[in-house]
């Protein structure tokens, strides 16, 4: 997960956790939230030079239908 917002993450500091996992190093949301990035602009020497936009996430493992419920 990227730190775009370190607001957010002080919001719900008390949601998230440090891990590590095969000795790398990862913030853990466990209030059943994905924090990800869904638009990032891109700048270099003060231009933009692209705009990100995610559209489409895929899972390469199955997950219960309620997992990510709200």
């Amino acid at each position: 997960m990227r730190l775009y917002s370190p607001l957010m993450l002080h919001n719900k500091i008390d949601s998230v956790n440090l891990i590590e996992q095969g000795g790398l190093l990862a913030l853990s949301l466990v209030e059943n939230g994905v924090m990800m990035h869904h638009k990032e602009n891109k700048f270099a020497t003060g231009m933009n030079t692209a705009i990100l936009q995610l559209r489409k996430v895929t899972f390469d493992v199955q997950f219960d239908a309620n997992r990510f419920r709200p």
